[in-house]
């Protein structure tokens, strides 16, 4: 079509590099840690590869790789890409490592899969099927025997699975909660379209059952059955 209606030009925006302490270079870029590190990736798509930089923009030499964790909204909206205690899970090869927070790899990538570090420093991983936990250096503190495990809570609890249930452990390994439930929730976590459970301070957790909801406490106590 034609059109009487003459078209303005656009004079393209000036931009003045020298406000920039790292010019516009990455195709992502996280925020700094309070360690002073970011993850950032020249590209996107399957050969993505990522890297750390220092905050004058060097990058970390011989790091290099092709995934991290990131965890769920609630814990990224918390404590960002670097987690609770500044380490990264890094992934090379589809398999899985560590990085501590001077950008040093704690473990090589050998795990076949992995979950972020709580605040206390505990992180499971998963090795031949099963799932465990190991500490910041390293070290296996629950052998892997769960089919699937969380994040560890401030209150020092996670949930795992079994049998497509689940149940809540504590930091040394102990049974808290058989997994026998569909679901569990502790305050501030979010559950589909009911939104974030609220307990009133009371430090006891939502519990569904074949889609009934009832109550149990931080020692797997049931307060209220699923009805």
């Amino acid at each position: 079509e034609t059109s009487e209606t003459s078209v303005p030009s656009v004079t393209p925006a000036v931009v003045d590099m020298s406000v920039f302490a790292i010019a516009p270079t990455y195709d992502y870029a996280s925020e700094f840690s309070a360690d002073g590190y970011a993850i950032v990736t020249y590209s996107a798509g399957p050969d993505t590869v990522y890297s750390f930089i220092d905050m004058e923009g060097n990058e970390v030499p011989q790091v290099f790789f092709e995934n991290f964790i990131q965890g769920p909204l609630y814990y990224w909206k918390a404590y960002g890409d670097f987690g609770a205690n500044g380490f990264v899970w890094i992934e090379k090869d589809n398999l899985w490592g560590f990085v501590n927070r001077k950008c040093e790899v704690v473990v090589e990538p050998k795990y076949d899969d992995a979950m972020p570090f709580s605040a206390d420093g505990i992180a499971g991983f998963k090795m031949n099927g099963k799932w465990g936990f190991i500490n910041e250096t390293g070290k296996i503190v629950i052998e892997p025997q769960f089919d699937g495990v969380d994040i560890f809570r401030e209150n020092g609890l996670c949930n795992f699975e079994e049998n497509g249930k689940y149940g809540l452990i504590g930091k040394d390994g102990r049974i808290v909660a058989e997994a026998v439930y569909d679901s569990i929730f502790f305050e501030g976590e979010c559950y589909e379209w009911g939104g974030f459970f609220e307990d009133n301070g009371t430090g006891v957790a939502a519990v569904c059952v074949d889609e009934k909801w009832g109550l149990i406490n931080s020692e797997g106590k049931v307060l209220a059955k699923p009805v």
